[in-house]
C-alpha cells in the first residue's frame, strides 16, 4: 500500500496550512512590491521638483543668447551630477566583499 499524506486529515490540514502560507505570502510581497514603486515614484518626483527652478534658472540666460553650447554643457553636467550620485549610492549599498 502506497503512503499518500493528502488522504488523512492530517494531511490535508497540512497541506491547507501550506497553500495558506503561501497565499499571504504572495499577497505579502506583492503589496511590499507596490509600496516600494510608490515610495519610489513619489521620490523620484520629488527630486523633479526640487531640480525644476534650478535647472530654469541656470538655462534662462544662454538660451536668450541662443548660447546652445553652453546649454548642452548645463544639461550634460545635470546628467553626469544625477549619475555621479546614483555610482555613490549603489556603492554604498553593495554588500563589502571578501
Amino acid at each position: 500500500m502506497r503512503f499518500t499524506p493528502w488522504r488523512t486529515v492530517r494531511g490535508r490540514l497540512v497541506l491547507s496550512a501550506l497553500l495558506v502560507e503561501l497565499v499571504m505570502l504572495a499577497i505579502l510581497v506583492g503589496n511590499s512590491l507596490r509600496l516600494l514603486h510608490e515610495a519610489m515614484g513619489e521620490q523620484a518626483r520629488e527630486q523633479a521638483e526640487q531640480i525644476a527652478p534650478v535647472l530654469s534658472a541656470a538655462l534662462v540666460a544662454p538660451l536668450a543668447q541662443y548660447d546652445y553650447a553652453t546649454v548642452q554643457a548645463i544639461l550634460n553636467e545635470s546628467q553626469a551630477i544625477r549619475y555621479r550620485r546614483y555610482q555613490r549610492l549603489a556603492r554604498w549599498q553593495a554588500p563589502a566583499a571578501g
